[in-house]
């Protein structure tokens, strides 16, 4: 009964990941709203994408050092609230003024938290055996949610509905996805509210012994990476329409790429994980930047750089993940991801801002050229760490939180 019970209950979570995440997809059209309709430039959009960095980075900070005041799955629903009223908000507005960067700010805020609790709601749910194969299940429905927004958008761009209009029915189903993930805990009481430790461990000595730490680079070569997709993502709209190119070739190949190293490739690897793949896998990354930059407007080349970037992309992040983990002492393993999420999310958030200043003073081929240069560097650090030896292969982690459910969902 409980293994049903539980497996119905991450069923619902995974659908909840996906709507929420899909909103995020459709709000990527974003940028070609505010040039085509509102007047503004790429540079205008990665100022309402910075605003959330701050208070994003408050929030995941908090979330990180009090993970249990308030049962996860609560967070997700109540962000995904959040982001859907923000989403609304969206649609309402007309011009470039400071409400759409105050909105910004909301959107940014909702989703970094939302980010980064559903992984969290999947640890609840999970012993140790299927702990990071249940992540992994959440995070690809992120993944998911990122390439079939865009698609989504733009397939009602051609059915007529106006980009105010795509914006609502964003809201809906970030609302539909507050809905179904915040009952959650009625049907697995593993998710039911209980007492607060009386002490919490402090953070301060943990991240300084993680800065010294062997971690610290993976951890590098993770903002990286957090900087060089952000860029490709956010402007993929405008990049295209520059090139008389459709974006839904990238969100479409990217994701599916994505998809297929996660679940297809890295099981048939003998360790997707090893330095060895790390260090192939990060070296790709530079030669997709390349394509990009010799895309010009063929289709089928902006394919084939889509799928380069997934398929190296999607090995590459893993396994620096991964690799953070191994590299840090036992007792801050389990402080390592949330703090890779916090960077990656704060940069997601942040970088746009320069990437969209560069796009707008000098053009979409220099911003592909400082993404080589960051693509250079990933490819660097890669191979310092397969020069090391460093393990990257994922660590079992132990449970997030005392007295997590030994119930599977599967």
């Amino acid at each position: 009964m409980r293994s049903t019970r539980n497996r119905i209950t991450f069923i619902a979570l995974l659908a909840g990941t996906l709507a929420v995440s899909t909103t995020f997809g459709m709000l990527l059209l974003l940028p070609l709203y505010i040039k085509e309709k509102l007047g503004g430039t790429e540079a205008d959009f990665g100022l309402i994408s910075a605003a959330g960095a701050i208070t994003a980075a408050i929030a995941i900070g908090i979330l990180i050092r009090y993970p249990r005041r308030i049962p996860p799955h609560f967070i997700l629903a109540i962000t995904a609230a959040i982001y859907a009223a923000a989403a609304f908000s969206v649609s309402l507005t007309h011009t470039f003024a400071w409400p759409l960067i105050v909105l910004g700010l909301v959107l940014g805020t909702a989703w970094a938290v939302a980010y980064t609790s559903a992984p969290m709601v999947a640890s609840e749910l999970s012993d140790n055996e299927t702990r990071s194969k249940n992540i992994g299940y959440v995070t690809g429905m992120v993944q998911i949610g990122f390439g079939a927004g865009p698609l989504l958008g733009d397939l009602l761009i051609h059915q007529g509905l106006s980009f105010s209009g795509i914006f609502r029915v964003a809201a809906v189903l970030s609302l539909l996805a507050a809905l179904v993930v915040f009952p959650l805990h009625f049907r697995s009481p593993e998710l039911r509210p209980r007492g607060v430790a009386d002490s919490e461990p402090p953070l301060g000595p943990a991240l300084m012994a993680i800065l010294r730490s062997r971690a610290a680079i993976p951890l590098l070569t993770i903002l990286l990476c957090a900087c060089l997709f952000t860029t490709m993502n956010s402007f993929q709209t405008t990049f295209a329409a520059s090139r008389g190119l459709s974006f839904g070739i990238f969100y479409a190949c990217y994701t599916l790429a994505v998809i297929f190293a996660r679940f297809v490739l890295a099981p048939l690897l003998r360790d997707s994980g090893s330095p060895r793949i790390l260090a192939i896998a990060s070296s790709g990354i530079v030669v997709s930047i390349l394509l990009f930059i010799w895309v010009g407007r063929s289709g089928y080349l902006y394919g084939v750089a889509s799928v380069a970037l997934g398929v190296t992309y999607g090995l590459t992040l893993p396994a620096l993940q991964g690799g953070a983990v191994n590299a840090s002492a036992d007792n801050n393993r389990l402080r390592i991801l949330p703090i890779a999420g916090l960077l990656f999310e704060v940069a997601i958030l942040a970088f746009p801002l320069a990437s969209g200043e560069i796009i707008t003073r000098a053009g979409y081929t220099v911003v592909f050229i400082v993404l080589l240069v960051f693509a250079v560097a990933i490819a660097g650090l890669g191979a310092r760490l397969f020069m090391s030896g460093a393990d990257t292969r994922p660590a079992r982690i132990a449970p997030a939180t005392a007295g997590v459910s030994q119930s599977k969902p599967d």
